[in-house]
């Protein structure tokens, strides 16, 4: 479980002008802060003080990708040495010259690699989000469409997109489902997912509106796994009352069909055989084989215990074509079977616990396990020696990528794929030696700042929390020169929390930039606050949320995925087929109210619209940006009466993970999914400037393009519009 500690912090940076260049530079953000985008300059001095109010400072030169004070102080000495030599008269040129030393090159080169502008930006360091990250339960691969299915622990479900490669793998979409719900197992059927939960039943999701569409009772209590047969005809389940359930697929959807001989015990693993005519199952102390035709037990192998009293879970199980089964058991054991006459082949004591995941690849030569302890464990199929044809399964290499137990396991494009504890994905080749892992973060913004009130709202799973920003004195003294934080005249204040109905899962939400509006959304409705502050001389300073209610359904008549206020408090709203609305608000006579809507409207009948997941509006209202799953990134300008598509900028082969507008409202910057940073000029209808892929700082390119972390937020600079920062 991840938490961040409770503190806040202001940074400042000492003023200068910059040179424009002739193209933006990309500046990358490391931390979490209040949202605003607004980056440290390739070089500063900074004055920082920590949240105990005791003055601490430092002035020290400091550049993005540095990680301790230690290492800007060491630049610091070196700069100042440097100046000093810079200031002295010049020397005698007859005088013999002494040769540098390479620790007198590094420090000229230091000098001279310094821009000799920067820019003043103000940097709040937020430490009071405790944002969750939720457990991966299980994944399942979607091949033919690549993209893969995930579900936590909270009972929602993550849709990714891999693309080429797995460092372009992004989060598409997020199904939230009912409070309680325990998803165990999932399954891609022709691009639409299954799963299956304690609640037993099989249910089937709309992949347009990412909501649940069909529930199948299995009538056998929990299901607890699911397996596709080859034909993908049939679905079979294992269930809490022990016995196999079948579900049929009829050309509309799956139906039930029967269910196998009951056993005593719950079946916790299923797979499979290739003819389709048999299937696998584990469960408590044994295996077992069953005929789908006759519905019995063809085959029982019984597992030894470790204790009399504890009985040994199968937790995970395959079958390969040879009718060899191999499965891992909470004594931390992998076992090689002879199905056919329910033999033991092989068996290795390679992990400490519970394994709790097996995959094999499509060549059935290898079979990797993890669990408890948390190694991911590879076993190949070899010759006994060079000159003999005898292949026997070997323990090949062994991996440790993740911090805690590792739930879930599945082979996609030659890849690894594991989740588990520590709500990291992690993507693993063993051939290539590659390795992606995500950040146990949203692909989408949790944080949004309220810039004319010094507001931040921080979005949970089923509340969101309004606080105050921190504030300080520039004239404050300097005393400590050990840490870098400016002290603080005011602290930062819990102001509003507010919880969604019934604890259901908070999509997106946003607040207004004067603070008066906050609006969040569910799954299934939208919600919209008129704030009033009182007296702000008064610590804390009250403030009361007044719902405005009687929406008009029209407003959640589909899945918003996102929301952004403008300049002029309009509030855009994103739904999941892609449109856009725009909800004009006004207050009169104290009360709020909705004074006009006003939709999209697509006038090319070329355009396919997918699942909308970015959403910008440019800083002076007039334009609104979207991007969705089928590449489309599209400019709306705002009239009294309609959203009109006015720009349809050049697809991509990949997916927009941020957008963000100029200053000036007439350039489009985007970044996708491999990193690249484009800007469009709206006006001119062309590229404006060359792709940027890599930040300004050179020694941070080969890190930013490595990477899974997307660029998830932009922001032009407000001093210098070439500047480009990311986060």
């Amino acid at each position: 479980m991840v938490r961040t500690r409770r503190s806040e912090a202001a940074t400042k940076l000492n003023p200068a002008t910059s040179p424009k260049p002739s193209s933006p530079r990309v500046r990358r953000h490391s931390l979490c802060e209040t949202g605003k985008l607004e980056k440290l300059p390739s070089t500063a001095d900074v004055d920082m003080m920590d949240l105990s109010g005791n003055a601490e400072c430092s002035k020290q030169q400091i550049t993005p990708g540095q990680k301790s004070p230690k290492t800007d102080s060491r630049r610091t000495r070196k700069m100042s040495q440097s100046e000093s030599r810079l200031d002295q008269p010049p020397k005698d040129p007859a005088a013999p010259q002494r040769r540098r030393s390479s620790s007198e090159s590094r420090q000229k080169r230091s000098v001279d690699s310094q821009p000799e502008h920067f820019h003043t930006y103000r940097m709040h360091r937020i430490k009071f989000f405790d944002y969750e990250p939720q457990a991966i339960n299980c994944i399942a691969c979607d091949r033919a469409r690549n993209r893969l299915a995930l579900s936590r622990s909270d009972g929602s479900v993550e849709i990714w997109t891999v693309g080429g490669t797995f460092i372009d793998l992004y989060q598409q979409a997020i199904l939230s489902n009912e409070v309680g719900t325990s998803i165990e197992a999932l399954l891609w059927h022709n691009g639409i997912l299954y799963r299956g939960g304690v609640d037993g039943d099989l249910v089937e999701y709309d992949m347009t509106t990412y909501r649940s569409k069909k529930c199948i009772p299995g009538h056998a209590g929990a299901i607890w796994c699911l397996a596709l047969n080859k034909d993908e005809t049939l679905i079979a389940a294992g269930t809490e009352e022990g016995c196999v359930v079948l579900f049929l697929y009829t050309g509309e959807g799956f139906e039930y069909m029967k269910s196998l001989q009951k056993q005593e015990e719950r079946m916790m693993s299923i797979d499979w055989h290739e003819s389709g005519d048999i299937i696998v199952t584990g469960g408590l102390d044994n295996i077992r084989l069953w005929s789908v035709d006759s519905g019995n037990a063809l085959q029982r192998i019984t597992i030894a215990r470790q204790s009399p009293d504890k009985s040994t879970i199968v937790w995970s199980v395959a079958i390969l074509k040879d009718m060899t089964i191999v499965s891992g058991d909470s004594r931390g054991k992998v076992t090689f079977w002879n199905g056919k006459h329910g033999t033991q082949l092989k068996m290795f004591s390679c992990h400490r616990a519970d394994i709790f995941s097996i995959a094999v690849n499509d060549d059935e030569n290898q079979v990797y396990a993890a669990g408890i302890d948390p190694v991911l464990i590879q076993f190949e199929l070899t010759p006994v020696n060079a000159s003999s044809d005898w292949l026997v399964w070997q323990r090949a290499s062994v991996r440790a990528h993740h911090t805690h137990d590792v739930r879930a396991v599945v082979m996609m494009n030659n890849f690894v794929i594991t989740g588990g504890v520590d709500c990291s994905l992690v993507a693993v080749n063993f051939e290539e030696k590659l390795k992606y892992k995500t950040i146990p973060l949203p692909h989408h913004s949790l944080v949004h700042v309220a810039k004319k009130a010094r507001l931040v709202l921080l979005q949970y799973s089923s509340h969101v929390h309004l606080w105050t920003l921190g504030a300080t004195h520039t004239t404050l003294p300097l005393a400590d020169k050990s840490k870098n934080m400016l002290a603080l005249s005011s602290r930062p204040v819990n102001l509003l929390e507010l919880r969604s109905r019934k604890e259901e899962h908070i999509v997106c939400s946003d607040i207004s930039s004067d603070g008066t509006w906050v609006a969040y959304c569910d799954r299934n409705s939208l919600r919209l606050f008129n704030l009033t502050m009182g007296d702000n001389e008064i610590l804390p300073p009250k403030i009361s949320a007044s719902r405005l209610r009687g929406l008009p359904t029209t407003l959640s008549h589909l899945p918003i995925r996102c929301i952004k206020f403008s300049i002029d408090n309009s509030l855009y709203l994103g739904y999941i087929d892609g449109s856009v609305k725009c909800v004009q608000l006004k207050v009169t006579n104290s009360l709020p109210h909705i004074h006009n809507i006003i939709s999209s409207t697509t006038s090319e009948k070329d355009i396919s619209l997918g699942t909308l997941h970015q959403m910008v509006v440019s800083p002076d209202g007039s334009k609104v940006a979207t991007s969705d799953s089928n590449y489309n990134t599209l400019v709306y300008v705002v009239h009294e009466d309609s959203l009109k598509l006015t720009w349809r900028l050049p697809r991509e082969d990949m997916l927009v993970t941020a957008l963000a507008f100029s200053p000036n409202s007439e350039c489009l910057a985007y970044a996708l999914s491999s990193h690249k940073v484009i800007e469009y000029n709206l006006m001119k209808r062309c590229y404006s400037r060359p792709t940027i892929s890599s930040p300004t700082h050179k020694s941070r390119k080969s890190h930013y393009l490595s990477v899974v972390a997307k660029v998830l937020n932009m922001q032009y600079s407000s001093h210098d519009p070439t500047i480009i920062i990311v986060a």
